[in-house]
């Protein structure tokens, strides 16, 4: 994703989180991993849950 669409996809996560009250959703920007097939989604914390 192009850096100009994750920041306005960004506003948009903020403002649903202000305006709506949708506290819980939280944008995260992966990575693909140097030499895995894996995903990095760095800060992530999974629910304790999960």
């Amino acid at each position: 994703m192009e850096d100009e669409d994750y920041h306005r996809l960004g506003s948009i996560v903020r403002d649903l989180r202000e305006k709506e009250g949708l506290t819980h959703l939280t944008l995260y920007k992966a990575e693909a991993h140097q030499r895995a097939y894996k995903v990095l989604i760095p800060n992530f914390k999974p629910p304790i849950d999960a």
